[in-house]
């Protein structure tokens, strides 16, 4: 299970997290990649499931992040 509050503290928006649309394990380096479309963002966790990094996902460009190829 993904512990939500480190990825408010990576994204710095509280209560704002809720759900998780995709996800995908990149076999190059074990990373778990973690896609909100609803919340517009991509998160990098370890293999388990610890969140590393966020990174925010341009509306404009992406009107649907869940469509993205990991």
């Amino acid at each position: 299970m993904i512990d939500v509050r480190k990825i408010e503290d990576l994204t710095k928006e509280k209560n704002k997290i809720q759900t998780f649309g995709r996800s995908a394990i990149n076999p190059m380096n074990g990373k778990l990649y973690i896609i909100s479309s609803i919340n517009k963002v991509l998160v990098v966790a370890d293999k388990n499931g610890v969140p590393e990094a966020s990174y925010r996902i341009s509306p404009e460009l992406y009107k649907q992040p869940e469509g993205m190829t990991i």
